[in-house]
């Protein structure tokens, strides 16, 4: 007889292997996901009894929501949140499978998505927002918040950047060669490295300083990044982006 906990065991490994994330993905997603199995699953098993932010659910969260070929723009972000917000007693991570968002229900917005919505105010007055989720920027406006590592281990950054640098490499090169007139938004110098990956005579490539506190006033604020992706987009004859989060 399997008891409960056996139950409950034996789902949790189940949730965390292959098979399981490529059936919890987008279907268009499916032939790059299994052109990199190997690759994909022996990161799953490097890090299968590891804590890891975001929590493994939500490790290709990103790839449920948008199909490559309904992306409008794509917002490269370095790696997942390091902290944790406790939210009625429970440790909930800042990370939850989209780059730069945080829950709804945490309290705190992190410095460089703060700096980020300064910049938007300052090309869009009218901007407003509730909290530090940007769930509706993927939904509704089809931008594709990918980091270039999709775990981190708590507390530590940039501890995963080598383990998944092979497949965001990939995951960048399918969007550029499955589609054409993307907005990519390349901010910071890890960002920046990304752009050989695009071809940039289909698509449009924006770079600028990272919106982190260090480095935001030596050239982030004021740059227009998010006013120049939609006049990139206006030029296009594409539907422009609503920034507005409220």
């Amino acid at each position: 007889m399997i008891n409960n906990k056996s139950k409950q065991t034996n789902k949790c490994i189940k949730n965390y292997n292959f098979d399981y994330y490529i059936n919890h993905i987008d279907k268009d997603w499916k032939e790059l996901f299994i052109k990199n199995k190997d690759n994909i699953s022996d990161i799953l098993q490097k890090i299968s009894d590891k804590k890891v932010y975001p929590k493994k659910k939500h490790i290709f969260r990103l790839f449920k929501y948008l199909s490559p070929k309904d992306i409008k723009c794509v917002i490269l972000g370095q790696d997942p949140y390091i902290n944790y917000e406790l939210v009625e007693g429970k440790e909930i991570p800042q990370a939850e499978g989209f780059s730069f968002s945080v829950p709804k229900h945490h309290k705190k917005i992190p410095p460089s998505l703060k700096n980020i919505f300064k910049e938007i105010k300052n090309s869009y007055p009218d901007f407003k927002y509730k909290n530090g989720n940007l769930k509706k920027w993927v939904k509704k406006e089809k931008i594709f918040l990918l980091n270039s590592a999709l775990t981190v281990l708590p507390g530590k950054s940039n501890s995963h950047s080598k383990l998944w640098q092979d497949f965001t490499d990939n995951v960048i090169e399918f969007i550029s060669e499955n589609n054409k007139d993307i907005i990519f938004i390349l901010m910071g110098n890890n960002a920046k490295s990304k752009s050989k990956l695009i071809c940039n005579k289909k698509h449009t490539i924006l770079t600028s300083i990272h919106p982190s506190p260090l480095s935001a006033s030596r050239g982030f604020f004021g740059c227009k990044i998010f006013e120049n992706a939609n006049k990139k987009l206006k030029d296009k004859n594409i539907k422009q982006i609503s920034w507005n989060l409220a």
